[in-house]
C-alpha cells in the first residue's frame, strides 16, 4: 500500500508550577518544535 503512518500524543496536564521550572518546561517545547522538523530518512532493506 506503500504508506507511512506517523502518530504523535502529547499529552498536557492542568495545573499549578513553580515558577523556577518554567524554564525546564521552555527547554521541554523547544526539544518538541525540533523533533517536529526532524527528518524521516527510510532505508529499503533488499
Amino acid at each position: 500500500d506503500d504508506k507511512i503512518i506517523y502518530y504523535r500524543l502529547v499529552e498536557k496536564y492542568s495545573g499549578r508550577y513553580a515558577a523556577k521550572e518554567y524554564n525546564n518546561l521552555v527547554k521541554f517545547y523547544d526539544q518538541v518544535f525540533k523533533a517536529e522538523r526532524s527528518k524521516l530518512v527510510l532505508v529499503k532493506e533488499e
